[in-house]
C-alpha cells in the first residue's frame, strides 16, 4: 500500500511566526554578572511573558491566554522579579 504525503507541502512553506515585543519588566544581574531580562510578547497563541540572557538563551517562557492575560502576565514578571532579588540577584538600570 502506496502513502501519499501530498499534503505535507503546504507545511513546508509557512511564514515565520509573528513575535512582537510589547514591553521590558526589569533586568537583575545574578552571580554570575550576567544580566537576565523579563520581556513581554505578544505571539500567534496570546501572550508570552519571557526570561531570557538574550533572544538565543532564553531560561524561563510562559504563555497567557484570555481576558486577563495582561494581567497575570505582570503579575507573574512582578513576582519573578522579587524572588530573584531574595535569591541575591540585583537590579538594574537599562
Amino acid at each position: 500500500m502506496q502513502q501519499k504525503f501530498d499534503w505535507l507541502r503546504r507545511f513546508l512553506h509557512l511564514s515565520k511566526p509573528r513575535i512582537e515585543h510589547l514591553a521590558t519588566f526589569w533586568t537583575v544581574r545574578g552571580p554570575s554578572n550576567r544580566n537576565l531580562t523579563c520581556s513581554a510578547y505578544r505571539v500567534q497563541t496570546g501572550l508570552e511573558l519571557r526570561v531570557e540572557y538574550g533572544p538565543e538563551d532564553i531560561v524561563a517562557s510562559h504563555r497567557f491566554r484570555g481576558r486577563h492575560a495582561d494581567e497575570q502576565l505582570a503579575e507573574k514578571a512582578d513576582a519573578g522579579r522579587l524572588t530573584l532579588i531574595a535569591r541575591g540577584f540585583r537590579e538594574i538600570a537599562t
